[in-house]
């Protein structure tokens, strides 16, 4: 049951993607989409009476509501240094923010004590701190940016953003790639944290999170690092010559993933992550290394008792029931929501 909604959720999110690079098509089906971004300067929402004006003075699409979510789409903003390109606080207003390119300032996107909102195909680098930041924000979605090149992180998820679902966003060459800082219960899928300076992801304070499917490659320091947290799964992830590691297993010296938490699972049931480090042996070609079992540094004293012996592509991941119908319910009122503007030409 639970590969089901996943199924829907992906679909779902595909289908999302396809009507909003759509939505301004003719009736003939020609294609109309930009070919450059208008150019804007910084938004500053906060609380829904703000967005309410904004959105009727900037003339944005929506209503706020989970039939009719407010858009903003289309921009190239480049803010000071000192200021946030998109900065939306204090709402509950059901939002979409895609196929922006928001560049040095201070963060890209700035979200603060908001949820309901969809965050896609933004592309938000050369920032002075974070390319993305949620703070305090709940049951969001962070789909498909681009997130590189960050004096800080590509995405970071504080003060207690719970249950937001972070997907198939490239979080590279950034100090980290994503940083969890006090959240919990997020869904990490799918992204790729690769060639950063410190860690590919790395959390702290933060339990219950579920990292499946991401690539983590060449960091500095670790794929993973857990300074502190519990119950957080770490499974069906590609982790490659991180730490200065290479094709010889050396737990002695330096291995790809810390744990410095309490009870956080790095593999399933019956299977965990691949590591470039430890491939083989797999005398009985169910695609497990047969021994050893890799070691994580850190306190924690914590392993991966089923590392992958080949890089193939994860499964669908098993995520929660209860991050994933929110999450599907949203992207169906959006989905509906982008179908009857284009019906009625609005």
């Amino acid at each position: 049951m639970a590969l089901f909604f996943v199924f829907c959720f992906a679909f779902s999110v595909g289908a999302l993607a396809l009507l909003l690079v759509n939505d301004s098509e003719p009736a003939n089906g020609t294609p109309a989409r930009k070919t450059s971004l208008t150019p804007h300067g910084i938004i500053n929402i906060a609380t829904n009476g703000s967005f309410n004006a904004t959105a009727l003075a900037e003339h944005w699409p929506g209503e706020g509501t989970a039939s009719a979510p407010y858009i903003i789409s289309g921009y190239e903003i480049t803010p000071d240094p000192t200021e946030d390109g998109i900065r939306i606080s204090l709402t509950d207003c059901y939002f979409v923010i895609s196929d922006c390119y928001v560049h040095g300032g201070k963060n890209g996107i700035m979200l603060t004590t908001v949820m309901n909102g969809v965050i896609m195909r933004n592309n938000c680098t050369d920032n002075s701190y974070d390319g993305m930041q949620l703070n305090g924000a709940t049951d969001n979605i962070v789909l498909s940016n681009n997130c590189t090149s960050n004096e800080l992180y590509g995405v970071r998820l504080s003060q207690y953003s719970n249950r937001n679902t972070v997907i198939q966003n490239n979080c590279s060459n950034n100090y980290d790639g994503i940083y969890i800082y006090s959240s919990s219960v997020n869904e990490i899928l799918d992204n790729n944290c690769s060639n950063n300076s410190n860690d590919g992801i790395s959390l702290t304070g933060s339990h219950y999170n579920n990292m499946t499917g991401n690539l983590a490659s060449n960091n500095t320091r670790y794929a993973v690092a857990i300074l502190s947290g519990t119950y957080n799964q770490i499974f069906n992830n590609r982790f490659l010559y991180n730490n200065g590691t290479n094709d010889a297993y050396d737990p002695a010296t330096r291995v790809q993933a810390r744990d410095d938490g309490f009870e956080n699972a790095w593999n399933s049931t019956d299977h965990g992550n691949y590591w470039s480090d430890l491939t083989a042996p797999d005398d009985n070609h169910d695609g497990i290394v047969d021994y050893p079992d890799y070691e994580i540094e850190g306190i924690a004293g914590a392993k991966d008792y089923y590392p992958l012996a080949n890089p193939s592509a994860p499964e669908i991941p098993e995520f929660g029931m209860t991050a994933v119908i929110p999450v599907f319910g949203l992207l169906l009122i959006v989905l509906e929501s982008v179908r009857s503007r284009r019906r009625t030409g609005h």
